[in-house]
């Protein structure tokens, strides 16, 4: 089952409760309607992807239609538990536009991915891959001085892109195997967060797999 949200001009959605996806939903535009949808997951808001493969919010959804993007504020939580839900990004030929900023939670289960296209502001708030999960932002990003990768799962700029940290790589209190699908750069203020409790790479220490 596809659920479609027609964009056909400008409006803004605000979250303060639960939006659960439960199937393939295309929320942007099925014409040739202008418009910018503006959605703000507030702190109380929480983003789920439960069911479904392929999720979309903004961009175009026909071969004629024209690219209605979003410019996507996260102050809550996105949880994406299972598909890819993509953001922003051009479907059927169309280039990639919009924004996405996030101070707040995102976590992305084992086998799900979460696709950011156009302008990804620097992530001040947690990032949390599972294994075998994905957070993919092709051409790279930044993560804040307040920002926090973790996870066991793969960050995937592409290759010769680079992710440039400011901020925290790895949480606490498990053991953690990170992939970078692309290289990694380390600011002044960055802080990889290594525990260690054994000599067995992936299982008694963390380590990080930089692809390049």
């Amino acid at each position: 089952t596809l659920s479609i949200i027609d964009i056909v001009a400008s409006g803004t959605v605000t979250n303060n409760g639960l939006f659960d996806v439960q199937s393939d939903l295309f929320f942007g535009d099925q014409g040739t309607s202008l418009g910018t949808l503006t959605f703000s997951n507030a702190t109380n808001g929480e983003l789920r992807v439960s069911g479904g493969t392929t999720s979309t919010i903004g961009s175009e959804g026909a071969a004629a239609g024209t690219e209605n993007y979003v410019l996507f504020t996260n102050t809550g939580t996105i949880d994406v538990r299972r598909g890819l839900l993509q953001v922003n990004v051009g479907l059927n030929g169309g280039a990639e536009g919009g924004s996405f900023s996030s101070t707040g939670a995102i976590l992305v289960a084992a086998g799900a991915t979460l696709r950011v296209g156009g302008t990804l502001a620097p992530n001040a708030g947690t990032i949390d891959v599972a294994e075998t999960g994905i957070f993919r932002k092709l051409g790279g990003f930044t993560n804040a001085s307040t920002g926090v990768l973790s996870g066991s799962g793969t960050f995937d700029v592409g290759t010769g892109n680079a992710l440039t940290n400011d901020g925290t790589l790895l949480g606490a209190g498990r053991i953690e195997h990170m992939r970078i699908g692309g290289n990694l750069v380390l600011g002044g203020t960055s802080v990889v967060a290594v525990e260690v409790g054994g000599v067995t790479a992936g299982t008694e220490f963390d380590w990080i797999d930089v692809a390049g």
